[in-house]
Formats: C-alpha cells, structure tokens, sequence
C-alpha cells in the first residue's frame, strides 16, 4: 500500500511508501524539492476502500469500531456534571467514564469517530496528530513494519548494543 499526499504548491498527487508516511508531522511530509505535501486519507480510502480498514479503525469481534476514549477530551471530577449537561443540552454522543488509573479524573468515551468529530468542533477543538491521519493509528501489519523500522534505524545508529543486532 502506497500514502497519498498533495503538494501544497501546486496541487499534484504524489504516492510515499511507508518509511517516507512514517516521517511526516502533522499530516505534511517535506519533499525532496522543499515542498510541503499534505495527507490525502480520504482519496487512500476511495482507492483502498474496505482493503485497510483496520488502519482507520480498530474493530472489536463483530466487526463494529471500537469505543474512542480520550484523555485529552476529558474533565476532572468537578467539571463532569457541567459537561454531561452541556453534552445532552447538544445532543452531542459522549460519555465521561472514570478513569481507572485516577479516580478523580473522567475520559470522554465516543462510540464512533463521528461522535467524536462533533464533540471535538463543539469544544473548538482540533486534532494535530493521533486520529486525523498523522500515523499514529496503525493497523498491525504497519505497527510491525514501524517496529521494524525503529529497530533497524537504531541499529544503525548504535551498533555496539547487541539486542539490536541484526540475527541475519
């Protein structure tokens, strides 16, 4: 599978593997030329359709996405009544559960994306990283090629620490 970005300068496509995807920051890779391209998510859906869908999304058993829970979306236990009522006031899909490692503090659990997306703009905010694209959701076949990556890019740079040797 090939990335699909689009040059800022003049709009074309252009195709990276995924050590060159595995270098971007913020959804941009710079090209060889210094021009800055911008990821293309929904043209790699449209060509991939339901191929990859893992990469996008991380199904439980039944083939349904799995809950979205952020922290960063999240309120501490003397904000969760204001925001469970702003929340219905909305319509807005959002759940603030317990933290199970601080009690004092409530993720903000979404049931899709979509739910998700809505609650984000209600709050003005935005995502400059993990779930719009940056590479931060990988599917298991691309978290074992950025392992490999890590690994080998390491070993180059660290020879003399056995563990990351090369076994051949």
């Amino acid at each position: 599978m090939s990335y699909i970005y689009r040059r800022t300068d003049n709009d074309e496509l252009i195709e990276v593997g995924f050590e060159e995807m595995m270098n971007q920051k913020d959804g941009f890779i710079t090209l060889p030329d210094g021009v800055l391209a911008k990821r293309c998510i929904a043209l790699e859906l449209q060509k991939y359709g339901d191929e990859d869908t893992a990469k996008y999304e991380m199904l439980v058993p039944g083939g349904r996405p799995a809950p979205l829970v952020s922290d960063a979306m999240g309120v501490t236990y003397h904000q969760v009544d204001e925001m469970r009522q702003d929340a219905m006031a909305h319509k807005l899909n959002v759940e603030f559960v317990q933290d199970p490692t601080e009690p004092t503090f409530y993720q903000a659990k979404f049931n899709s994306r979509r739910d998700w997306e809505q609650y984000v703009a209600h709050r003005g905010m935005y995502d400059k990283n993990s779930i719009n694209g940056s590479g931060a959701m990988l599917s298991p076949a691309q978290y074992q090629k950025a392992a490999e990556l890590v690994e080998r890019n390491l070993a180059e740079k660290f020879p003399q620490i056995p563990i990351l040797a090369s076994d051949g």
